[in-house]
């Protein structure tokens, strides 16, 4: 997993990375980007400078990575590779919050 972006928001800075699937019907993000809140899962996710609160099923972590898996109802899983979540800073967040993603330094496009 590469690190590719770095999100602002004042004054808080998160850092978001680009996702790689793994398995059929699973995604792995980043055990950072998964918040837990009132009995659900959910992960943001960058979408056109708004922070995207999207609730996700999770299966596997490592505490590393964790594993995103496909929704029991319409089969489709809610983050798709190549999205960019947030992993940091992402607590106080709310959906719809204006975000900025810049390239972090060093890092490169999958």
């Amino acid at each position: 997993m590469t690190l590719v972006a770095l999100a602002l928001r004042r004054p808080v800075t998160t850092v978001a990375a680009t996702l790689a699937l793994v398995l059929p019907g699973r995604v792995i993000v980043p055990s950072g980007a998964v918040i837990e809140g009132d009995g659900r899962t959910l992960v943001f996710r960058a979408r056109a400078g708004r922070a995207d609160w999207v609730y996700v099923p999770v299966g596997r972590s490592n505490g590393v990575e964790t594993e995103i898996l496909a929704d029991s109802v319409s089969g489709r899983t809610l983050v798709e590779p190549g999205d960019t979540v947030l992993v940091g800073g992402h607590l106080t967040l709310t959906h719809d919050a204006p975000i900025r993603v810049r390239l972090q330094e060093g890092a490169r496009n999958p």
